[in-house]
C-alpha cells in the first residue's frame, strides 16, 4: 500500500486520486483494528465493520487492477511515431506488403 501512496503525482490525477484512496482504506482500517481491541461490541457494530472492511477490499482490489493497467499502458511498444509522415510511410509500406502477399496467395 506505502508504494502508490509514497509516489501521487500531481501530474497524473489517477495516481493521486489512488494514492489518497490508499490512504483512506489505511486509515478506516486502523479505526476498525482499534475498535476490535476494544473488546466485544455490540452485533450491528461488528456487521457495519465487516462490510466497510468487504468495501474496502473490493477498493483496493480494484486499485491494484488499474494500478496493473496505467504499467501495461505505460510499457506499450506499439507507440507511434512522433513524425506523421514516417507513421504514413510506414502504412504504405505495410499495406503494399500485404496486398503483394495477397497476391501471391491467389495464384497459388
Amino acid at each position: 500500500m506505502a508504494e502508490c501512496e509514497s509516489n501521487p503525482t500531481a501530474s497524473d490525477p489517477r495516481t493521486a486520486l489512488a494514492a489518497r484512496l490508499w490512504r483512506a482504506a489505511e486509515m478506516q482500517a486502523a479505526e476498525i483494528e482499534a475498535r476490535l481491541a476494544t473488546g466485544p461490541r455490540p452485533v450491528a457494530d461488528a456487521e457495519r465493520d465487516a462490510r466497510v472492511l468487504s468495501v474496502l477490499a473490493k477498493t483496493l482490489r480494484e486499485l491494484s487492477a488499474v494500478k496493473a493497467d496505467v504499467e501495461a499502458d505505460d510499457d506499450d511498444d506499439d507507440a507511434a511515431p512522433n513524425d506523421l509522415d514516417e507513421l504514413r510511410e510506414a502504412l504504405d509500406q505495410r499495406l503494399r506488403r500485404l496486398s503483394i502477399e495477397r497476391a501471391k496467395a491467389k495464384e497459388v
